[in-house]
């Protein structure tokens, strides 16, 4: 298996007309991004990252050392114009992965989807999180969302994911904001306006790492705000329309 493959759920597309690298939360497989690749142009490409835990390769030392192999991988493929978008953990591997492309191979823009700026994680409800025994912190992460209910019933697949969750958020517990690289990439924040692990002002704060113009847009919804019916073609469209904009020059 090439690395390669061991960090992108398929295989990179001979010269598609653009590229969306996605980087799932914590937890999150490439099937979160399915209500997106259902909506994206055939014409773009969707790949998504596999953090160890899907990969079946252990856990991940830290989101640098992650961060570096993901953009080993990506900087091997053929080029095309490519957006970034990540959601809370993606969001900080979204991030750190552009930092480590270099100025050949930066996306066009990031689309940085229900994280806290990088200088505030990891967050206080993280901290103590990563502290709690497994059944008190699958209970806790379920309060976020995003975890079926049915699943949640069964002590097995509780076990699975506190053991799952638990990796991913590790990497989110250790990470610390190394004050370079900022970068020269326009970013688009999303927020959720019921977001109360993510609230809106701990967001502004990423315009503090880019050079670049930066939008911001809030939704209804909770901290998996991008993935609801409502939200999710409003968020696809701006992904397209990024694509279609004539200043999506830069290409990896």
């Amino acid at each position: 298996m090439t690395l390669f493959n061991e960090l992108f759920c398929e295989k990179g597309r001979c010269a598609p007309r653009a590229r969306l690298v996605c980087f799932p939360h914590a937890g999150g497989t490439s099937d979160a991004f399915q209500p997106f690749r259902a909506r994206l142009d055939p014409d773009v490409e969707l790949l998504v990252a596999r953090y160890p835990h899907e990969a079946g390769a252990g856990q991940a030392d830290a989101i640098p050392s992650l961060a570096a192999s993901l953009a080993d991988a990506l900087g091997a493929l053929e080029p095309a114009p490519t957006a970034f978008f990540g959601h809370s953990l993606g969001a900080l591997l979204a991030f750190e992965v552009a930092r480590r492309l270099g100025e050949a191979h930066t996306p066009a823009r990031l689309f940085l989807s229900g994280c806290r700026e990088p200088s505030l994680v990891p967050s206080p409800f993280v901290r103590r999180a990563v502290t709690l025994p497994d059944a008190d912190f699958v209970e806790a992460v379920a309060e976020l969302g995003g975890l079926p209910e049915d699943a949640l019933a069964d002590a097995d697949v509780r076990a699975y994911l506190a053991a799952m969750l638990r990796a991913d958020f590790a990497l989110v517990a250790s990470y610390r904001l190394a004050p370079e690289p900022i970068l020269d990439v326009p970013f688009t924040l999303l927020a959720g306006a019921e977001d109360m692990h993510v609230p809106i002002d701990s967001v502004r704060g990423w315009e503090r790492v880019t050079r670049a113009p930066v939008r911001m847009q809030v939704f209804q919804g909770g901290h998996f705000f991008p993935f609801l019916t409502e939200n999710c073609p409003t968020i696809v469209a701006e992904i397209e329309g990024c694509f279609a904009d004539d200043a999506l020059s830069l290409t990896i």
